[in-house]
């Protein structure tokens, strides 16, 4: 029997496990097909930048076995975070005691609240790690482009 599925043929071999493998390497393939769509052509010469390079990178990462894994991530969300796509993200600022912070060096003046540190974080993160939908009266952190691991980001001229 002829497979062209990769999800398919990993359950037809009912090998253990093989329903999970096969749900994260369905979504896989069609994550991978979403960072090919809508490609824009690239100025020459192309990569100009660091950021760039990240972009540049649209069949998979090098350490994972899958393409484009992003479990989790919706269509909408895939496009929003992913640097394929080159999204500019506005992270958000968390508050959190500066007692309860390991940091190396001086915390920037800019990112200070009394005795809390303002910690940038991811717009994703927030709302589905730390669960913290936006708050439009609260703070909020520059604007930054994701990098292919989604939660590394490049922060313009910055120095986060």
């Amino acid at each position: 029997m002829a497979h062209d599925d990769p999800a398919r043929l990993t359950t037809a071999l009912a090998v253990p496990h093989a329903a999970g493998f096969a749900a994260e390497l369905g979504h896989s393939v069609a994550s991978l097909a979403l960072s090919r769509a809508n490609q824009e052509p690239r100025p020459e010469p192309w990569p100009r930048s660091d950021r760039e390079w990240e972009r540049r990178v649209v069949d998979g990462h090098p350490f994972h076995p899958n393409c484009r894994a992003r479990p989790g991530f919706s269509v909408a969300e895939q496009l929003a975070y992913g640097p394929e796509h080159g999204p500019v993200v506005r992270l958000g600022l968390v508050p959190v005691p500066a007692a309860e912070c390991l940091v190396s060096g001086t915390w920037p003046a800019e990112l200070r609240d009394g005795d809390r540190l303002l910690l940038p974080v991811h717009p994703w993160q927030a709302a589905h790690v730390l669960k913290r939908p936006r708050d439009p009266e609260a703070a909020e952190g520059p604007d930054a482009y994701p990098l292919m691991s989604l939660r590394t980001l490049a922060v313009p001229g910055g120095r986060m």
